[in-house]
């Protein structure tokens, strides 16, 4: 048997990766070293040096190894008794040290932007904490003492390596705030339904298929987003969510709306953009509040006449879908700014769009459409490029707010002289279309980018060359 000075002596050189190379006794007695007196008071006398007793820990360690990590922590002075917000962030740390959960006055513990990889499961200790910030590091696994901190508000995971929520989330019934975003997650563990206080969830690009039904209980969200996932089915209990003002669900693969959203009557913003649905329910009329709705990307053939009675939209979005008409019941969404129909079948704009007196972006491209829409006297991004439109109306002088307007890909044969009353008009794109003359009164524009390429123009005009703002000429 070895004497215990020569084991201490053994210690002190041996590190981890050498470990395998002891036969079982010696292994046994170094252990019993690394966890006793000698390593202990080395451990503690660290401590002391730094008039820090209060991080001390006790217990049932190997102290040699706590000795070397925390030797190598370069951030001790930051550590102060009785602090209650500590930002470790961006610091380059790669392990959390234990000895913080000694620190029970606080309240706010941030530490993103490093490089950690494990959670130690003493942040149990950190009873009267409500901040917890992890975010952008390399962590894989919460430590099931997560569940201890029920005075948490605000719990913030993004951009980790987490593959599995633990059930004793659900303890955290006090969290408003919960982000797991950019994950490894496949599975919501159904005592998610136990944070009834929760007002905002975000679940982004991880694995999840599925939507537990208890989800239905958090009767005080506002905020839920679980875009891109593999989720195929939207549960009925998401109808209980009554002061949900945002539901975000886009890259997905969704194929059908329960009829319960109709029962989202607070709901503001929904998103239901690149997923598999086919048509859309006359329910979501009930949805008065909506201020911002896309269902980008979709298999969608028909735009329900009942969107009429969402009055309150600002932006609507049925790009790159199947359909074939817009409803006349469009005009009555007088507050609408923005509209997307890029990328269906359309030949023909219901006369009925020229109610929208608000709009200021209009994007038609890559339609069958014939006439440009007169009516829109306060737009300032039209873009009708990819259709069959022959003829530019001289009506359309009278868009004097246009800033961009984009009729590539036409078979337009003329550009009448009356574009040049369009003063605000900063993007012009004509190319690949049939034009055979520039009218001089485009040289009264301050255009910053004229493309006219792709045509049968033999010859410029001279004004063009007033263009002095002109940035890109394409011709």
């Amino acid at each position: 048997m070895l004497c215990s000075d020569l084991i201490i002596l053994t210690c002190e050189y041996l590190k981890d990766s050498n470990y395998y190379l002891l036969n079982k006794a010696l292994y046994e007695s170094i252990i019993m070293v690394e966890k006793g007196a000698y390593w202990k008071k080395k451990y503690n006398n660290f401590f002391k040096n730094m008039d820090k007793e209060y991080l001390i820990l006790n217990g049932d360690y190997n102290w040699k190894r706590e000795y070397m990590r925390v030797i190598k922590f370069d951030y001790w002075q930051m550590i102060m008794d009785n602090i209650t917000k500590l930002d470790l962030s961006c610091k380059k740390i790669n392990n959390i040290p234990k000895e913080i959960g000694n620190l029970i006055n606080l309240n706010e513990l941030n530490l993103s932007g490093n490089r950690i990889k494990e959670i130690p499961k003493e942040i149990g200790n950190l009873i009267n904490l409500e901040v917890l910030s992890f975010f952008k590091n390399r962590i894989k696994e919460i430590p099931k003492e997560i569940g201890n901190l029920i005075g948490l508000k605000k719990l913030n995971l993004r951009g980790n390596r987490i593959k599995e929520i633990p059930k004793e989330i659900g303890n955290l019934i006090n969290l408003e705030i919960l982000s797991f975003c950019k994950n490894q997650i496949k599975e919501i563990p159904k005592e998610i339904g136990n944070l009834i206080d929760l007002g905002e969830l975000y679940l982004i690009d991880n694995q999840i298929k599925e939507i537990p039904r208890e989800i239905g209980n958090l009767i005080n969200l506002s905020d839920l987003d679980l875009s891109e996932n593999n989720i195929k089915e939207i549960p009925k209990e998401i109808g209980n969510l009554i002061g949900l003002k945002a539901l975000f669900l886009s890259g997905n693969q969704i194929k059908e709306i329960p009829k319960e959203i109709s029962n989202l009557i607070a709901l503001q913003y929904l998103d239901f953009s690149y997923n598999q649905i086919e048509e859309i329910s006359i329910e979501i009329s009930n949805l008065i509040n909506l201020e911002g709705l896309s269902f980008f990307k979709n298999r969608i053939k028909e735009i329900p006449k009942e969107i009429g009675n969402l009055i309150g939209l600002e932006e609507l979005n049925f790009g790159s879908n199947q359909i074939k008409e817009i409803p006349r019941e469009i005009g009555n969404l007088i507050g609408l700014k923005g509209l997307e129909l890029a990328e269906n079948n359309i030949k023909e704009i219901p006369k009925e769009i020229g109610n929208l007196i608000d709009l200021r972006e209009l994007n038609l491209s890559y339609n069958r459409i014939i006439r440009i829409p007169i009516e829109l006297i306060n737009l300032k991004y039209l873009n009708l490029s990819n259709n069959q439109i022959k003829k530019i109306p001289m009506e359309l002088g009278n868009l004097i707010n246009l800033i961009q307007l984009n009729l590539s890909n036409n078979q337009i044969i003329m550009i009448p002289t009356e574009l040049g009353n369009l003063i605000d008009l900063k993007y012009l794109y004509l190319s690949n279309n049939q034009i055979e003359h520039i009218p001089k009164e485009l040289g009264k524009i301050d255009l910053e980018r004229l493309n006219l390429s792709n045509n049968h123009i033999e010859q410029i005009p001279k004004e063009l060359d007033n263009l002095i703002k002109l940035k890109k000429l394409g011709l």
